[in-house]
């Protein structure tokens, strides 16, 4: 499924890796606990799944936006954001996404890469807050993505990549 995808996006960024650069990457990961590839999803189902997978490094969505808005260490050498089951998120928490990366001047945000996975014919976003459903995934949605990437409606523009995975 989509959450398989994971691994081959995994094995294409580290594709030049050989054993010896793939342990001072780790080690370097160790040691500094900086993260240069950022998998997150919406839940601790998610996250689960995405573990089981051998990626053990995944987070919950909400907690990567919190380290971020806190400005953690482990996030500034950040270089690639995959979220999995994005069809989940808000537009709310997409922007929020946004702003706390823009807002943490250590993160090159023209740089950064973002890639996110989901099928919209699965659970929609909910605000569970207001108690109100959004009928269209916004993080799945090439337009609203393009849009908020390149600062429409929060401050600053951005040359941000966008891979969008049907």
């Amino acid at each position: 499924g989509k959450t398989e995808n994971i691994n081959l996006i995994l094995s294409e960024i580290f594709e030049y890796e050989n054993i010896f650069t793939k342990y001072v990457r780790r080690l370097k990961e160790f040691i500094t606990d900086e993260y240069q590839v950022v998998v997150a999803a919406p839940s601790n189902v998610a996250v689960a799944n995405i573990r089981q997978r051998n990626i053990y490094f995944a987070k919950t969505f909400q907690n990567v936006i919190k380290q971020i808005s806190s400005k953690s260490n482990r996030y500034k050498s950040m270089k690639y954001l995959i979220v999995d089951e994005a069809n989940m998120l808000t537009s709310t928490q997409v922007n929020n996404l946004i702003i706390s990366i823009k807002g943490y001047k250590e993160i090159n945000f023209e740089s950064l890469k973002f890639i996110f996975l989901g099928d919209e014919g699965q659970i929609l976003p909910f605000h569970h807050s207001q108690g109100l459903p959004e009928y269209s995934s916004s993080a799945l949605s090439e337009d609203f993505l393009k849009k908020i990437l390149s600062g429409d409606g929060i401050k600053g523009a951005s040359d941000a990549t966008l891979i969008i995975l049907p």
